[in-house]
């Protein structure tokens, strides 16, 4: 009986969901889900007298600049880059001072000698000069509503992720700006991506979310449906947990 149970184990286990990723210069990806920077670098020893740990810093050495290497065309919001944040007079350099906080998230060591190193950026880190910079007062965020967060629906719009993307309406009006409040701004990013609602990490928008359609993408700007766009309007404009990082949209694979 052991022996069967211990086979059915596996064919019980939930299929691991996708992070949402896209690519960027070179071999690194955005991870929208996580928002990360993500890349990997490898280098390799000759002969049985090669030293790993020389080697190890050597991939060490050529993954920092592969990462930066992707970093100018993350998009920020619809109009802005990382790389244009980093030619911002004002922010620019405080930006820029955060690029070396990548860490190895995993080592893997071969027989052949080979070395081979994943790393990461934390966008949520590196930009925080540039959420802070825009944040809103509590007394800007104050609205109290039913829903505990807000999920987009973005699927089929074609619709380009963003660190902070701009939700509007069918006459245009701005109805958010992905504006963290200035306590979150210190924790949280202002959005995640998913391929599918039921992602661990969608679980920031709360038990009771409100669930909204976009009709129409233009780029990272999204248009809901007018019947949405109502009820966003009315059920959730100005809510205080939008500036606490619980909102989810659900992009196209």
């Amino acid at each position: 009986m052991a022996a069967l149970l211990a086979v059915a184990l596996p064919a019980l286990a939930a299929e691991p969901l996708d992070d949402v990723r896209t690519g960027t210069r070179g071999d690194v990806e955005i991870n929208w889900t996580r928002m990360t920077l993500e890349a990997s670098a490898a280098a390799r020893g000759f002969g049985l007298s090669a030293d790993r740990r020389t080697v190890e810093e050597q991939a060490r050495r050529d993954l920092g600049p592969s990462l930066l290497e992707g970093l100018p065309t993350v998009r920020i919001t619809p109009e802005q880059t990382i790389g244009d944040l980093l030619d911002d007079r004002e922010l620019g350099d405080a930006v820029r001072s955060r690029r070396s906080r990548w860490v190895i998230t995993e080592s893997r060591y071969y027989a052949s000698g080979k070395v081979e190193l994943s790393g990461e950026l934390s966008l949520q880190d590196l930009l925080k000069p540039w959420t802070l910079s825009r944040a809103s007062g509590r007394s800007e965020v104050g609205r109290e509503p039913r829903y505990t967060g807000l999920v987009i629906d973005a699927r089929g719009t074609g619709a380009v992720p963003a660190v902070a993307p701009r939700l509007v309406d069918g006459a245009g009006e701005v109805l958010y700006e992905a504006r963290l409040a200035e306590g979150a701004a210190l924790e949280v990013v202002p959005v995640v991506y998913v391929y599918d609602p039921a992602h661990p990490l969608a679980r920031r928008a709360g038990d009771y979310p409100l669930f909204v359609q976009v009709g129409v993408a233009r780029g990272a700007e999204l248009e809901l449906t007018s019947e949405d766009g109502i009820r966003f309007r009315t059920g959730m404009m100005g809510a205080r947990v939008l500036g606490e990082g619980t909102v989810v949209i659900v992009a196209d694979r």
